[in-house]
């Protein structure tokens, strides 16, 4: 019975750990050429956190004894592929709210 609870305690993990990356700052800056400047940090956060949720939804219908066969570095690819698809749909909510990326420190013309 103990082994049967370690690939549930690794799933558990790989979640905690794509949600503590994804509360890591994003690379791009976003501005919005209507919307007041104090809205853009609640609507990226709304976005990571809808990102967030959807990839955890995601890796909780995967086969737990199937993540627990995984070697640490196909463990590691996981998280990290993860980490790119919060990032990605991230990227895809604000640019469906209007938003366009800039580089810290600039802005767009």
């Amino acid at each position: 019975m103990v082994n049967r609870a370690r690939p549930v305690l690794g799933l558990v993990l790989a979640l905690f750990v794509v949600v503590s990356l994804s509360a890591c700052a994003q690379r791009v800056a976003w501005e919005h050429p209507t919307i007041p400047e104090d809205f853009w940090a609640t609507d990226l956060g709304t976005c990571r956190d809808r990102a967030t949720r959807l990839v955890e939804r995601e890796l909780s219908y995967q086969d737990p004894f199937k993540a627990a066969e995984r070697t640490g570095l196909e463990q590691e690819l996981a998280v990290f592929d993860a980490r790119k698809r919060i990032l990605k749909l991230t990227e895809e909510c604000m640019r469906d709210k209007g938003y366009r990326p800039v580089r810290k420190g600039k802005t767009a013309t």
